[in-house]
């Protein structure tokens, strides 16, 4: 098990992307900002390997506009050794990385003009997860998004409809993770039926609309849908802020509810991301209250993996 947190690390103040300002799509002002999320991502993965923090989330705007075809950005090329660079430390500590595309990266989309820049988006991040050198259990986790239509079946057929036609290099690392709204973790199982795609499950999302299923089961049936060169199975792990609507995370750690989600799940081995809002501060708490668990010892230590 490797545990882990996304983008910001507050601690020593750094975050893998940043706001850009939209109207700015001077080529020199983007290079400098991609030049800066690496140095910063640099800095997060040295802290976090200090900390056996071994599991982080990059956020999709490493390299500002990489996908925007009317800037032409060559950032293949331009930070290609930069990123080298990076995926040999990854490497080396056995970090493992996913990359959770914005929420306006939705394959079902009905407009081809977003769909398109959907498609695009994919393309970047697999190709970015290609160029730091890491295999397949690198993965890029999305929804299937809105309900378009007022149909939900549409919108998941739609989804299977696009998924079925992109380039393998996006496939072999794409996941879904089940929502509270559209896409609950039973809507996941029969998309991964139709797919194959492997599920993350959001331990949050599913409290909330669960239709039965404990939590056990769930990660138990999506364990199953891993295979041996996906690594092994991402779980998306939080509780409910109880000032704030329905879904939303609460900012750190509640003890009693990891201890008694952790304690019904002691016979499953996952990759735990924490996305609690204080980031490494939730993650660190959670490492102290487990780091005996022999399933983060394995963690620590595991081979390297042979898929590609």
């Amino acid at each position: 098990m490797k545990i882990g947190y996304a983008s910001i690390n507050t601690t020593i103040d750094r975050r893998v992307g940043k706001s850009f300002v939209i109207f700015s799509r001077k080529k020199e002002r983007v290079l400098e900002d991609a030049k800066a999320n690496l140095d910063e991502l640099m800095r997060i993965l040295e802290y976090n390997v200090g900390h056996n923090l071994l599991f982080f989330r990059i956020r999709p705007d490493l390299i500002p506009m990489a996908s925007d075809p009317k800037l032409a950005l060559n950032w293949q090329n331009d930070f290609g050794e930069d990123l080298k660079r990076i995926g040999s430390y990854i490497n080396e500590h056995k970090i493992r990385i996913n990359i959770h595309p914005d929420l306006f990266t939705m394959l079902n989309h009905p407009d081809p003009v977003q769909l398109s820049g959907a498609i695009r988006d994919l393309y970047y991040n697999a190709e970015l997860l290609d160029l730091l050198g890491l295999d397949s259990s690198a993965k890029i986790q999305v929804h299937a998004g809105e309900r378009f239509k007022h149909d939900k079946q549409w919108s998941i057929d739609s989804f299977i409809e696009r998924f079925n036609v992109l380039d393998d290099r996006i496939k072999q690392r794409l996941v879904i993770e089940n929502e509270n709204v559209l896409c609950t973790f039973r809507d996941c199982m029969d998309i991964h039926i139709r797919t194959g795609l492997p599920i993350v499950p959001d331990v949050l999302h599913h409290e909330i609309a669960q239709n039965g299923e404990e939590v056990h089961r769930v990660l138990e049936l999506a364990q199953d849908t891993w295979g041996e060169c996906d690594g092994p199975m991402m779980v998306d792990y939080s509780s409910q802020d109880p000032g704030r609507m329905t879904g939303k995370h609460a900012i750190s750690l509640d003890p009693a509810h990891f201890k008694k989600f952790i304690h019904v799940t002691t016979d499953m081995d996952f990759d735990l991301m924490v996305e609690h809002k204080d980031r490494e501060n939730s993650a660190v708490r959670v490492y102290e209250t487990i780091k005996d668990d022999p399933r983060v010892i394995a963690g620590l230590t595991s081979p390297t993996s042979t898929c590609q």
